[in-house]
């Protein structure tokens, strides 16, 4: 299954992983499965597409992990049990050995009891000094595309009067929440939900979406590779 197989591979693939609950509320619990135990099953999904794209010479993948409407709207079980899936996601990319770019609104969750040991996480991620690698996993977390939390930084910059405004305003994109991810190419949404809830609006302006069928437990490095040829039977014009 190497590169030969495709007729072309996108730079940069997106994913959300939906319906982790409801795979657990239909079939998960009658298994065994604890919530904590399913999120973990997802992440471990997560990490073996991560491990293909990464074989497969995929530069880029980008990750939904968790939102800033996550955040509000679970109750305190279901986001302990949520937390379950990226601190073991966290776990296995430090193992693979890729780059990995944690963002969103991270600051807000410093000094947060629940989210201290994935905190530790993301800072490390920041500082850790990166040797020439060809494969970037971006991880959304606590994050949202909804303008108020994804311009937040970009309008802070510009209401101080930065004396670099010209320089903010010729290149936005470094200004935003999600500074450092690119165009995404494809973005793949398990769970058959037809939208993106908030997934990186900027960079998904010419992107490829992929909807699948089943919820994410049950989606295999197959249906990845599934999913990668069918976007190179498709035609990207890009307005021209």
């Amino acid at each position: 299954m190497g590169k030969e197989k495709y007729k072309k591979l996108p730079r940069t693939v997106g994913i959300i992983p939906d319906h982790n609950r409801t795979w657990h509320r239909r079939l998960g619990r009658f298994l065994g499965y604890s919530l904590a135990d399913t999120y973990m099953l997802g992440a471990e999904r997560m990490h073996a597409v991560a491990r293909e794209a990464q074989r497969l010479g995929i530069e880029h993948l980008a990750v939904f992990g968790f939102s800033c409407e996550n955040q509000n709207g679970r109750t305190e079980e279901e986001l302990d049990s949520l937390l379950a899936g990226p601190l073991y996601f966290c776990e296995r990319l430090d193992e693979m050995g890729c780059r990995v770019h944690p963002f969103g609104e991270l600051e807000s969750l410093r000094g947060v009891e629940k989210f201290k040991e994935l905190y530790k996480w993301f800072d490390y991620f920041h500082e850790k000094e990166w040797p020439d690698i060809h494969f970037t996993v971006h991880v959304a977390a606590h994050y949202s595309g909804l303008a108020e939390h994804e311009l937040q930084p970009l309008i802070k910059k510009l209401w101080a009067t930065d004396p670099n405004e010209t320089l903010v305003l010729d290149d936005p994109m470094k200004s935003l929440s999600s500074a450092g991810v690119p165009q995404m190419d494809i973005i793949i949404r398990t769970g058959n939900v037809h939208r993106l809830s908030g997934f990186l609006p900027f960079q998904a302006a010419y992107t490829e979406l992929r909807f699948e069928r089943v919820p994410w437990p049950r989606f295999t490095t197959r249906r990845f590779r599934k999913a990668l040829r069918w976007y190179g039977d498709q035609t990207q014009n890009h307005g021209k």
